[in-house]
Protein backbone atom coordinates (compact mmCIF):
# COMPACT_ATOMS: atom_id res chain seq x y z
CA UNK A 1 0.00 0.00 0.00
CA UNK A 2 2.76 2.53 0.97
CA UNK A 3 4.19 1.49 -2.56
CA UNK A 4 1.43 2.34 -4.25
CA UNK A 5 1.23 6.10 -2.39
CA UNK A 6 4.19 6.65 -2.39
CA UNK A 7 3.88 5.69 -6.88
CA UNK A 8 1.05 7.46 -7.30
CA UNK A 9 2.83 10.60 -5.10
CA UNK A 10 5.27 10.28 -7.82
CA UNK A 11 3.50 10.46 -10.57
CA UNK A 12 1.39 13.39 -9.71
CA UNK A 13 4.49 15.59 -8.45
CA UNK A 14 6.81 14.74 -11.42
CA UNK A 15 4.59 16.53 -14.07
CA UNK A 16 4.80 19.62 -11.89
CA UNK A 17 8.17 19.86 -11.14
CA UNK A 18 9.06 20.05 -14.88
CA UNK A 19 6.77 22.56 -15.38
CA UNK A 20 7.97 24.53 -12.44
CA UNK A 21 11.63 24.06 -13.24
CA UNK A 22 13.22 27.60 -14.35
CA UNK A 23 13.56 28.27 -17.92
CA UNK A 24 17.56 27.96 -18.01
CA UNK A 25 17.03 24.20 -16.44
CA UNK A 26 14.33 23.43 -19.84
CA UNK A 27 17.06 25.10 -21.79
CA UNK A 28 20.12 22.86 -20.72
CA UNK A 29 18.48 19.74 -19.63
CA UNK A 30 15.56 19.18 -21.60
CA UNK A 31 15.98 21.30 -24.93
CA UNK A 32 19.37 20.03 -25.72
CA UNK A 33 19.91 16.80 -23.81
CA UNK A 34 16.88 14.67 -23.89
CA UNK A 35 14.85 15.79 -26.93
CA UNK A 36 17.44 15.57 -29.61
CA UNK A 37 18.21 11.73 -30.56
CA UNK A 38 16.08 10.71 -27.33
CA UNK A 39 17.13 10.56 -23.71
CA UNK A 40 18.14 6.94 -23.20
CA UNK A 41 19.94 7.69 -26.33
CA UNK A 42 22.19 10.14 -25.46
CA UNK A 43 22.62 8.90 -22.20
CA UNK A 44 23.89 5.41 -23.77
CA UNK A 45 26.13 7.46 -25.78
CA UNK A 46 27.89 9.63 -23.39
CA UNK A 47 28.32 6.34 -21.16
CA UNK A 48 29.73 4.25 -24.06
CA UNK A 49 32.04 7.46 -24.68
CA UNK A 50 32.96 8.12 -20.69
CA UNK A 51 33.78 4.74 -19.79
CA UNK A 52 34.40 3.23 -23.05
CA UNK A 53 31.95 0.60 -22.58
CA UNK A 54 32.65 -2.33 -25.27
CA UNK A 55 29.97 -3.41 -28.23
CA UNK A 56 28.77 -6.31 -25.96
CA UNK A 57 28.06 -3.73 -22.87
CA UNK A 58 26.18 -1.35 -24.63
CA UNK A 59 24.53 -3.79 -26.32
CA UNK A 60 23.51 -4.80 -22.25
CA UNK A 61 23.27 -1.24 -21.29
CA UNK A 62 20.42 -0.69 -23.62
CA UNK A 63 18.78 -3.42 -23.28
CA UNK A 64 18.86 -2.42 -19.17
CA UNK A 65 17.47 0.64 -19.99
CA UNK A 66 14.60 -0.15 -22.22
CA UNK A 67 13.55 -2.81 -19.98
CA UNK A 68 13.35 -0.12 -17.01
CA UNK A 69 11.46 2.60 -19.58
CA UNK A 70 8.86 -0.26 -20.01
CA UNK A 71 8.63 -0.69 -16.05
CA UNK A 72 8.00 2.77 -15.83
CA UNK A 73 5.38 3.17 -18.26
CA UNK A 74 3.65 0.32 -16.99
CA UNK A 75 3.83 1.87 -13.56
CA UNK A 76 2.68 5.05 -14.73
CA UNK A 77 -0.45 3.61 -16.32
CA UNK A 78 -0.73 1.79 -13.40
CA UNK A 79 -1.11 5.20 -11.11
CA UNK A 80 -2.87 6.99 -13.09
CA UNK A 81 -5.71 4.42 -13.47
CA UNK A 82 -5.86 3.89 -9.81
CA UNK A 83 -5.44 7.64 -9.82
CA UNK A 84 -8.54 7.87 -11.86
CA UNK A 85 -10.63 5.73 -9.73
CA UNK A 86 -10.81 7.32 -6.22
CA UNK A 87 -12.17 10.73 -8.31
CA UNK A 88 -15.42 12.14 -8.49
CA UNK A 89 -17.04 12.42 -11.88
CA UNK A 90 -16.45 15.83 -11.47
CA UNK A 91 -13.01 15.50 -10.63
CA UNK A 92 -12.22 13.12 -13.37
CA UNK A 93 -13.50 15.42 -16.24
CA UNK A 94 -11.29 18.33 -14.38
CA UNK A 95 -8.03 16.07 -14.28
CA UNK A 96 -8.54 14.63 -17.52
CA UNK A 97 -8.69 18.40 -18.75
CA UNK A 98 -5.44 19.56 -17.26
CA UNK A 99 -3.92 16.26 -18.91
CA UNK A 100 -5.01 17.53 -22.17
CA UNK A 101 -3.95 20.86 -21.32
CA UNK A 102 -0.82 19.54 -20.26
CA UNK A 103 -0.13 17.58 -23.19
CA UNK A 104 -0.49 20.74 -25.53
CA UNK A 105 2.01 22.26 -23.66
CA UNK A 106 4.36 19.75 -24.35
CA UNK A 107 3.97 19.62 -27.37
CA UNK A 108 4.22 22.92 -28.34
CA UNK A 109 7.42 23.12 -26.45
CA UNK A 110 9.10 20.11 -28.01
CA UNK A 111 7.87 21.53 -31.86
CA UNK A 112 9.44 24.80 -30.76
CA UNK A 113 13.18 22.33 -29.06
CA UNK A 114 12.67 20.79 -32.58
CA UNK A 115 13.19 24.53 -34.35
CA UNK A 116 15.90 25.57 -32.23
CA UNK A 117 19.73 24.04 -32.98
CA UNK A 118 21.70 22.74 -29.85
CA UNK A 119 24.38 25.06 -28.28
CA UNK A 120 27.90 24.57 -29.79
CA UNK A 121 29.91 21.73 -27.66
CA UNK A 122 31.93 22.92 -25.28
Amino acid sequence: MKKNIFALTLLIAMPLSISAAPDDQHEHGWKHGWNHGGRHGDKIERLTKELNLTADQKTKAEAIFAAQKEKFKALHEEGQKNFSAILTKDQLAKYEQMQKERKEKWEKRRAADEQTPPPPAQ
